[in-house]
């Protein structure tokens, strides 16, 4: 029995040894979880290795509950990727070690990141959402190097007011270039060109009272009589007195002159010759200019 008891403890002293081997080699070992269910390491380096050299395919740790492997991190040894996935054949997220990109569903990505799937109208393929009821989400897009910045903002206010709702195109050396609103509205603030041999335009807009007099004078701040490409005028009718129409005619239309003047410091624009009934009422007048 004594015999038997100092072989029973040489052979347990010889297997903890073997354990403790820096390059121990099992075809298998599984561990009972503890209290603190961890792997812990002391080296310096602390790596976990696991050295494929056989002919098979994969690699990787898997996670399983009870019998059911519930995902895990694969290495594809055919393609050269690192897969985390719900399995080694399914694409999940990926990065492939050839081409230094990302991908997500597709193990080949064909650029930095790349995402294949089937979006439908309630789950995109990819959401940025802001934490703040007060402001909108942002996207950037810069130049290493260079101080300037293009953004992509978009806002979605709990408001009921639709205009409340706003995507805009900003440049850090212009401003917000274009705003559109959940009313269906767009406002571009810079100039405007439709079509390569079209001119670049704005459009401005210019409202007040007729004078009391047969002139009134609109001072537009222009200095260029050639940037102008025309200009309209319209004079709102319906607060005009009734008793001014006559009724035995079709149409009601009262002449007078709408003009440009210009000099070295400004262009303006002139009505003249106004009659009477239209003296009092409201004007409105558009400009459009080039660049």
């Amino acid at each position: 029995m004594k015999t038997s008891s100092k072989l029973f403890v040489g052979l347990s002293t010889a297997l903890a040894s073997l354990l403790l081997l820096e390059n121990a080699v099992a075809q298998s070992v599984t561990i009972t979880p503890g209290a603190s269910n961890t792997i812990q390491t002391s080296n310096s380096t602390n790596y976990i290795d696991l050295k494929k050299t056989g002919t098979n395919t994969f690699a990787g740790f898997r996670f399983l509950q009870n019998q059911s492997v519930r995902g895990g991190l694969f290495y594809n040894d055919d393609q050269n990727v690192i897969n985390l996935s719900n399995s080694a054949n399914a694409q999940g997220l990926i990065w492939n070690n050839t081409s230094q990109r990302i991908g997500i569903g597709v193990s080949a990505p064909d650029a930095r990141l790349h995402i294949l799937t089937n979006s439908t109208g309630t789950i995109p393929h990819l959401l940025v959402q802001e934490n703040n009821d007060g402001d909108g989400a942002r996207i950037n897009f810069e130049n290493f190097g260079v101080e300037r910045t293009w953004t992509l903002y978009g806002k979605n206010s709990s408001s009921a007011v639709p205009n409340a709702n706003v995507f805009n195109i900003y440049h850090s050396s212009f401003g917000n270039i274009a705003q559109f609103t959940g009313d269906g509205n767009t406002q571009l603030n810079g100039f405007t060109q439709l079509g390569a041999d079209a001119p670049k335009i704005k459009v401005k807009k210019f409202t007040g009272i007729l004078d009391y007099d047969a002139s009134t004078v609109i001072v537009t701040a222009f200095t260029d009589f050639s940037k102008i490409v025309s200009f309209t005028r319209y004079i709102l009718r319906n607060s005009i007195p009734q008793s001014t129409f006559n009724p035995n005619e079709e149409d009601n239309d009262f002449h007078y002159v709408l003009r440009l003047f210009g000099n070295a410091q400004n262009i303006d624009i002139i009505f003249s010759q106004v009659p009477p009934v239209l003296q009092g009422q409201t004007y409105t007048v558009y400009i459009t200019f080039e660049e």
